[in-house]
């Protein structure tokens, strides 16, 4: 036969056997504690976190800007790069000019000195010239007796180059008397041709003096148009 207990044994029975559990407001308690403490561990972690993004922020920012300013930099060290050479390019050009100006100039006092016709040995002989950019000196290439390169003075090297090419010395002007039977009305014969030849030389040398291209221009015209029924052998 089954023990029977009474309402008091069984209640008793119980609350031996629940003795020293938690009850559910404890274990909500004893939760509770344990998460006040864990959040108390972190209790800065997202101020962490908010120092971090905006530390990152900041690096990203800078190496933005660094990059904007090498991008800026490097176009404008393109820039002064470019403009340097174009002033280079500028200022060798004006060199070059200014060389064949002088070197110009000097041969043709020369070659109007010697009284050879300018537009003709000025084409030929300014190859043979040299400028020395050292001194600023300007020389003729030659030959000596040995037939070895030499350089000679614009007026040793002017007076070789005569020497060798007769034809390209205008003739002297007879002196005294009038115009020939040849001469036209206006004055035009061969002795007013040559004077006109000479005194387009000499403006031609002015002109060359001041680097005023349009005016030379217009004086070796006019020279080829006196010389073109010479037909010179060059």
């Amino acid at each position: 036969m089954a023990d029977t207990f009474t309402k008091e044994q069984v209640d008793a029975a119980v609350a031996k056997a629940t003795e020293g559990l938690l009850t559910q407001d404890k274990v909500d308690t004893v939760v509770k504690e344990r998460l006040a403490r864990e959040q108390a561990k972190y209790a800065d972690y997202d101020s962490l976190r908010q120092f971090k993004t905006e530390h990152e922020k900041q690096l990203d920012a800078v190496k933005t800007k660094e990059l904007e300013d090498q991008k800026k930099y490097e176009e404008l060290k393109n820039g002064w790069v470019k403009k340097e050479e174009e002033y280079k390019g500028i200022i060798v050009k004006k060199d070059s000019e200014l060389t064949d100006m002088r070197v110009g100039s000097a041969l043709m006092t020369e070659v109007v000195a010697q009284n050879a016709y300018a537009e003709e040995t000025m084409a030929l002989i300014k190859s043979q010239a040299v400028f020395n950019p050292a001194d600023g000196s300007i020389k003729i290439k030659g030959k000596d007796a040995n037939n070895v390169d030499i350089l000679d003075s614009v007026q040793e090297g002017v007076k070789k180059f005569l020497t060798g090419r007769p034809h390209l010395v205008k003739a002297a002007r007879p002196g005294g008397g009038g115009t020939g039977a040849g001469a036209g009305a206006g004055g035009s014969g061969a002795g007013a041709g040559a004077e006109d030849l000479n005194a387009l030389n000499a403006q031609l040398q002015a002109a060359m003096n001041s680097g005023d291209r349009k005016k030379i221009n217009e004086i070796k015209t006019k020279i080829s148009a006196i010389q073109g029924a010479k037909n010179v052998v060059l």
